[in-house]
């Protein structure tokens, strides 16, 4: 029988892109890990776009890893695989409910969600104060004046913050059979797109038996 371990960092994964605001057209490579004593890793990605503006051609989301075990080596950096965040035109909603608790579900909005807020969609709550507490979280009902979410909040929140729709998430898992190093990469292709929040989560397999 198979018995796959998985190292501590299931419960505290590298962060391989913190949670950020990044304008359009720019580029961030996020924290290069020694991957050398793993054999594969699982990578969720998180991406909303902040502004009701088109991001076309979008921005991508590239896993870059190298052979080399030195000091850093630009030629050596090869993408292995790229994702794209959503082009299409969000809408982003003030809440509206004087404060929104830990825990709550119900999120107050002032002023009626289009019907991209869809059941089971994904949704993106943004701190306007904090970068890092924004969240993402799947939709589980709209009406006119309340966006209801699957999980509760991790922060509270005020009437200064947003919800916004045609957030996304993604998971794969990669091979890392030969490699020595991995990083991500964060790119805006269009420097007249809209800004957005992301953040990347690495969980590292490393034992097999």
């Amino acid at each position: 029988m198979v018995d796959a371990t998985q190292a501590l960092t299931e419960l505290l994964p590298h962060a391989v892109l913190t949670n950020a605001d990044t304008a359009a057209g720019l580029s961030v490579i996020g924290t290069e890990v020694d991957v050398r004593t793993w054999f594969a890793a699982k990578i969720y990605v998180y991406h909303a776009t902040v502004e009701e503006l088109a991001n076309d051609p979008g921005i991508s989301y590239t896993v870059e890893t190298r052979w080399s075990i030195g000091t850093s080596v630009g030629e050596d950096w090869i993408p292995d695989w790229t994702w794209t965040g959503n082009t299409v035109v969000p809408q982003g909603i003030l809440l509206n409910g004087g404060g929104e608790a830990i825990g709550q579900t119900t999120i107050a909005v002032a002023e009626t969600p289009v019907t991209n807020f869809d059941f089971g969609s994904t949704s993106y709550i943004e701190d306007s104060s904090v970068v890092a507490d924004g969240e993402w979280s799947k939709v589980a009902h709209r009406s006119s004046t309340v966006v209801t979410i699957t999980d509760g909040l991790l922060t509270a929140k005020d009437d200064s913050d947003l919800i916004w729709n045609q957030a996304a998430v993604f998971s794969g898992t990669l091979a890392l059979t030969g490699v020595s190093w991995l990083r991500m990469r964060a790119q805006g292709a269009d420097t007249t797109g809209a800004d957005v929040h992301y953040k990347a989560h690495m969980v590292e397999l490393t034992d097999i038996e």
